[in-house]
């Protein structure tokens, strides 16, 4: 049965902020924390999709993290749509999901899949310079980016926790720390991301699984209800 273009467009925002799947970290603790919810506000600065207007983008994405596992996800329509995005660190796998009027859908990328995947991202350069802010509470440090064709942007990013290499899957790989203000660019929609709470809790094991049911896709066939296929 084909797929709507509504929910499949929200699982762009999943990859893109792809890049983004970014654990917390908790300012003052050795370490840092290594099990929680950070939550992101999530603003559109510009839109030129053709498909997805803005007022039916999420306003927030929600990151949970346990064990070197991240799981970030965006829903919308009470929960009747929902895609996140699932990284192993310690394996080195990210997989995609999108759960759409009781159906599932999955794809899985493992570490040899991640050169292709990377080379994908815009192409970003950066330059770490002096200066901080506090971000949820949070010490961060600033770096400039400038992507190969666009304006040169500021983000932060903070080193306060105990997740290794935290952005090893996406064009923000350099940044060896979680973002905690950001900006993404997928499919013609230009986002701006910041953590706004984190939370220490328990989180379950279940959220970095994939379900059974699931119909596995190839990347290629994700990839393609990110444009907008059926």
């Amino acid at each position: 049965m084909p797929v709507s273009r509504y929910p499949l467009i929200l699982c762009t925002l999943s990859i893109s902020v792809l890049c983004v799947f970014l654990p917390s970290c908790k300012s003052g603790k050795t370490g840092g924390v290594d099990q929680g919810v950070i939550e992101y506000k999530l603003e559109v600065i510009e839109n030129n999709n053709p498909i997805m207007s803005t007022d039916m983008l999420p306003g927030t994405m929600t990151t949970r993290f346990k064990d070197n596992n991240m799981s970030q996800e965006l829903s919308a329509g009470m929960g009747m749509f929902s895609t996140s995005f699932i990284s192993d660190f310690n394996h080195k796998t990210i997989a995609q999901t999108l759960s759409m009027l009781g159906k599932q859908y999955a794809c899985k990328v493992d570490s040899s899949g991640l050169p292709e995947l990377i080379s994908k991202e815009p192409k970003l350069t950066f330059q770490f310079v002096e200066g901080s802010k506090i971000i949820a509470g949070y010490n961060c440090k600033k770096a400039l980016v400038r992507p190969e064709n666009g304006t040169a942007y500021e983000i932060y990013y903070t080193d306060e926790i105990s997740i290794e290499n935290p952005n090893f899957y996406n064009a923000y790989a350099p940044v060896k720390g979680v973002l905690m203000d950001f900006q993404v660019t997928r499919y013609n929609i230009r986002m701006h991301l910041t953590a706004s709470k984190v939370t220490s809790e328990s989180v379950s094991d279940e959220l970095f699984t994939l379900n059974a049911q699931a119909k596995m896709v190839s990347i290629d066939e994700m990839n393609s209800y990110f444009n907008g296929g059926n």
